[in-house]
């Protein structure tokens, strides 16, 4: 198999490259790892998250909310908060948390 990026020598590195172009950060860095080992997004994680700080008003599927969901992944929290936004009627009848 030849390299993805020059295609004329043999592909001995990761990422699918020679050796040349795997020495090239610039080159290197425009090719994702082709392992199914190579770390790419939020990583998933076991078992329950801490429980993030304050709940977002943002409805659910906004891109607010899952702008939202992806800071807490990030942080390994929760990502639901007991009293974030939700639809219908039982947005109205959560409690309202208090400043006091």
């Amino acid at each position: 198999m030849g390299c993805r990026h020059c295609g004329r020598k043999a592909a001995g590195r990761p990422r699918g490259l020679c050796w040349t172009c795997y020495q090239t950060l610039a080159i290197r860095e425009r090719y994702s790892p082709v392992s199914k080992f190579g770390r790419r997004g939020v990583l998933d994680f076991c078992g329950l998250g801490k429980l993030p700080t304050r709940p977002t008003p943002a409805l659910p599927g906004s891109p607010e909310k899952v702008a939202v969901l992806e800071q807490r992944a990030s942080r390994r929290e929760s990502l639901w908060h007991p009293h974030d936004a939700a639809f219908g009627p039982e947005r109205f009848s959560q409690p309202q948390l208090s400043s006091a």
